[in-house]
Order: structure tokens, then sequence, then C-alpha cells
């Protein structure tokens, strides 16, 4: 089997397949970051305080802002209330997801206290392909979900689509970000459509979308 420890100071766990591919795991905590064949740990270490980083995006489109990464997670919150109509975005399959590893950020304001609620669907992606989401907090915390809801699309390995809330800390702009796990739901390299709903205690808001880049170099 093989374990991928994902390499960003943002995401934890992991998803062991009897295939030796990749995937996902389910809300948890900041990593290190490495991946390695053999291994069935579902967490590792936190190894960095506070980082920033820019990209210079994909497809011609804007480079990813700066963002703030610091230590920790922040806490899950239950609300989910309406989360009105999804937008649409596609990210990409990776095919080496610790050389490059696409990923779609959007961005909404929130104050401290808020309850933030993401939604990510693979609606319309062919292969079931098999998605993980992220809200980042203004001060640089973040929760990953992953496995949370059924997808639209069966994924061929039985693994879920994103949905939680996690409870803001700073006031500014919040982030969500939307990638894909490489694996048996996408091919590398193919466009993977999905949709994202959210909603800020318990309304709809709709999040604008900022980029698509190498989740890498978006959060280090």
């Amino acid at each position: 089997m093989r374990c991928w420890i994902v390499c960003v100071v943002l995401l934890a766990g992991c998803k062991s397949g009897e295939d030796g591919t990749g995937g996902g795991g389910g809300a948890s905590t900041s990593i290190t970051s490495t991946s390695s064949a053999g291994s069935t740990s579902t967490s590792a270490s936190v190894t960095s305080s506070a980082s920033t980083s820019s990209s210079t995006g994909t497809g011609g489109e804007p480079g990813c802002p700066a963002i703030t990464v610091t230590r920790g997670t922040t806490a899950e919150c239950a609300g989910t209330g309406n989360v009105g109509a999804p937008v649409e975005g596609t990210t990409e399959c990776p095919a080496d997801s610790s050389v490059y590893w696409p990923a779609r950020l959007f961005r909404f304001p929130v104050q401290v206290g808020d309850c933030v609620f993401m939604r990510a669907d693979n609606a319309g992606s062919p292969m079931g392909a098999d998605l993980f989401g992220a809200v980042l907090d203004p001060g640089g915390k973040s929760l990953l979900f992953d496995e949370e809801h059924p997808c639209a699309v069966p994924n061929p390995e039985g693994y879920a689509c994103p949905e939680g809330g996690t409870t803001i800390e700073t006031t500014g702009d919040g982030y969500v970000l939307v990638g894909a796990w490489e694996g048996m739901g996408c091919t590398p390299k193919d466009a993977v459509p999905f949709q994202l709903a959210v909603s800020v205690n318990g309304q709809p808001v709709t999040p604008e979308p900022v980029c698509a880049g190498d989740l890498q170099v978006i959060i280090p």
C-alpha cells in the first residue's frame, strides 16, 4: 500500500489504497511534506510556523495572492444552513501531487466567530474524481474536509466528497481551496469539473474565484 502525505502546511491525513494510488483523509491538522511507499500512517507532525507565498497561476489566469499560513487548525462548527446555488469550477487531475498539485482558490469576506460551511461535489466529472476541500482562516489556520457526503458521480474506489464547517478566528479574507486527489477517479492532467457551495452563519455566499495554481506554491 502507499500513503501520500500532502506537501503543504495545510492538509493532513491520507487515504491508503491497495492499488498504490494516493488519496485524501478527513478533517484534520497541519502536516509535514513527504510521500513514501509502504506507509499506513494517517497523520503527521507540524514543521513550520508561518509562511507566505504567491503563484503565477495557470492558463493565463492571474497569479494567486500571497497567503499567510500558520500552525494549527480552526475548530469545526456544526451549522450548515442554506448554502444556495453552487458555483462551478474546474481543477486539474494531478499526475504526482508531490511534484505538482493543482487546486482552485475562492475568496469571501469573514469576521471573527463566523461559521463557514463548504460543500464541494464532483458533478460533471466523467470518472468520479475524488475531491478535497479546505477552509483557510484570514489568520492562517486551516481545516481540511474530505469524505463527508456522497458525490454526485460515484468514485470508483468508493471515496466521498468534502463537506464541513469551521469557526473563523480572524476578520478579513477567508478562502476555500478545492482540488482532486490523484487516483482512479481521474486521468492525470485532465480537467476536473466540480461545484462549490458556501454559507456563512447559515446564509449563502457566492465565493469569488481567485485563481488556479499549484497548491504547494499557493500554500508552501
